[in-house]
């Protein structure tokens, strides 16, 4: 998009360091990924936290939620899964739905264990290079900075997939 005087505006999407979208916000945004044709993005991401997930859908019974159907079929509503997947769901619905543009995530590292933040960074560059996206992410964690470091020198490397 192009502003007054030829200045640039990108999409930006925001994360907040607390849960900030509400149940209805993450079933539209769902819905808009379903409709791209990337909910396969987001349930791998469901998956990089809870392997016994085998599928995301979003139903409409009293509120659109998104619900979550886990092995041997559970179907349970997202927002029973705590913070860590509520916390994927909102980091990657808006990084699907932000395509050419900025996705800016304040502590990246709430609700996410420390063994699973290196496979995370990997997954947001892999999305973020299909996406040509810019991520900015502040963070607390230690862990979450060598878990970016690892994956940045296996890039490097020519290592990471």
């Amino acid at each position: 998009m192009k502003a007054n005087g030829g200045i640039t505006q990108q999409k930006i999407s925001w994360i907040p360091a607390s849960i900030d979208s509400s149940s209805k916000k993450l079933a539209k945004l769902f819905d808009k990924c379903y409709m791209k044709g990337h909910c396969d993005i987001v349930k791998k991401a469901f998956q990089l936290i809870d392997s016994s997930i085998d599928n995301a859908i979003t139903l409409n019974i009293g509120e659109p939620l998104i619900y979550l159907v886990r092995q041997p079929s559970n179907v349970m509503p997202l927002s029973l899964f705590g913070d860590s997947l509520n916390r994927v769901a909102d980091l990657f619905l808006k990084l699907v739905n932000n395509q050419n543009g900025i996705l800016l995530i304040d502590e990246i590292e709430n609700g996410i264990h420390h063994t699973k933040q290196k496979e995370l960074w990997k997954l947001l560059f892999e999305i973020a290079t299909k996406f040509d996206i810019q991520i900015f992410a502040t963070t607390h964690s230690l862990e979450m900075l060598r878990a970016f470091v690892d994956v940045c020198s296996q890039i490097e490397d020519g290592k990471a997939g």
